[in-house]
């Protein structure tokens, strides 16, 4: 390895840091563009959806023609978009219509970096596209996911934290009892 990194030949040249900079930025704006138009579009249809829906999504973990693919490097299909119904999901859920599908698809093609898109209701359905297989229908709950809860609650929360003060929170873990740990992970500040 090292004879060959020593029979490469390398050549100093200047670097114009100032149209690099300019390249980057340029390439950046022109790449987060296309992201906000395609974000947009996708939130007008499922906006759209909402007053117009179509069960037509097969569950996820009922799909069998899917196929490798190198941009996901997993099997997918990219002509449908599949579902996942969570365990607590609302009885009679709203499902997203085809013109979403259609949107997914779009942009999929016109964005090459957008790779999965997907969307999660409140009432317990996510919907993702391209479909993809999973093993089981009822373990995955958008609802609980991080993504989900942020956006769900963007606002700051005021918060509780109720620590219990039994005699096992004596107990030492490595140089500070359990009290001490709990109170140092339920501390804020700096």
């Amino acid at each position: 390895m090292q004879e060959y990194f020593e029979s490469l030949i390398f050549e100093k040249s200047p670097i114009d840091g100032k149209a690099v900079v300019e390249r980057l930025q340029n390439s950046l704006n022109i790449k987060f563009k296309s992201l906000e138009a395609a974000l947009r579009d996708l939130k007008q249809a499922v906006e759209s959806s909402i007053d117009n829906t179509e069960a037509t999504f097969d569950p996820c973990c009922e799909l069998s023609d899917v196929e490798y693919n190198s941009r996901f490097r997993t099997e997918l299909n990219l002509d449908k978009a599949c579902i996942r119904v969570g365990k607590f999901a609302d009885e009679k859920p709203i499902h997203l219509s085809l013109s979403v599908l259609e949107v997914m698809k779009r942009n999929y093609e016109t964005t090459p970096y957008i790779k999965w898109q997907y969307f999660g209701s409140e009432q317990g359905i996510f919907t993702v596209y391209p479909s993809t297989s999973v093993s089981t229908c009822t373990e995955y709950d958008h609802r609980y996911r991080p993504w989900y809860v942020e956006a769900a609650t963007p606002e700051p929360k005021s918060l509780v934290i109720v620590i219990d003060k039994s005699g096992s929170m004596n107990e030492h873990y490595g140089s500070k009892t359990l009290m001490q740990v709990a109170i140092d992970a339920s501390d804020n500040s700096p």
